[in-house]
């Protein structure tokens, strides 16, 4: 695992400049402007406002980045480092590169990240790749399977103090405490209400970013027609803590 230094852990320190503006989905969330490097089509840091469920008052969740990308080499960039959950810019290169040399491309062929939810050093992000979520019905698939990960890391940063207070020091997962959050551990109704407001973000924000992208030709090669297991590297725990 890359150790990310504190400048590059704290990146979400340099938006904090930025002006936090209050949006309004039929629930309220803070918006700041994140990073935005070449090929990040969008990076904000989100933070929803305090939330009641059933049996559950005064939700607050810690603050996440939400970028999307027009290929997988994004979630790099956005955070200017060289891994992340375990996965490296050596490699996404090197398949980026195979796939334009065989004519292919991540859209009808298969990504390296189609997408990840993960830790940057103390900062948690759920990111998208666009360049394959424009599959056609892609996108109903990837931005659902990463706010149900995204979810499951806020409520668990809300229960435990020791990842909130830990997290993005050297190999903190790796504690007996470091425990995340099971769907059987608290109301369901927590998990769905935190799902809805997660995805309905993520699906407003795709809205909006998705025509940056152009549908490629699909080669007559391609065979890849179904979003595969494979294109999840991770388990979507921090990087060490794979499964």
């Amino acid at each position: 695992m890359l150790e990310i230094s504190q400048e590059d852990a704290n990146i979400a320190n340099l938006a904090a400049l930025d002006i936090e503006t209050v949006e309004d989905l039929s629930f309220k969330f803070k918006v700041k402007k994140g990073p935005t490097a070449k090929g990040v089509l969008l990076h904000e840091i989100i933070t929803i406002e305090v939330f009641n469920t059933p049996d559950k008052e005064n939700i607050q969740f810690q603050p996440y980045h939400l970028i999307f990308g027009d290929s997988s080499m994004a979630i790099f960039d956005a955070f200017n480092v060289d891994e992340t959950a375990g996965l490296t810019r050596r490699e996404c290169q090197e398949y980026l590169d195979k796939l334009k040399a065989e004519g292919k491309t991540e859209t009808w062929d298969g990504a390296y990240i189609a997408g990840l939810c993960n830790w940057a050093g103390n900062q948690i992000y759920q990111f998208i790749n666009v360049g394959r979520s424009i599959f056609p019905g892609y996108a109903n698939r990837i931005i659902p399977h990463e706010s149900l990960h995204m979810a499951r890391m806020l409520i668990t940063l809300e229960a435990n103090e020791y990842i909130r207070s830990n997290a993005g020091k050297d190999k903190w997962w790796e504690d007996e405490r470091a425990t995340f959050t099971q769907l059987s551990d608290d109301n369901e109704e927590y998990f769905a209400e935190s799902l809805e407001r997660i995805s309905a973000i993520a699906y407003d924000r795709y809205d909006k970013v998705k025509g940056k992208v152009k549908l490629p030709a699909k080669n007559t090669q391609s065979e890849k027609t179904s979003l595969s297991p494979e294109e999840y590297k991770t388990n979507n725990a921090p990087a060490g803590k794979k499964g």
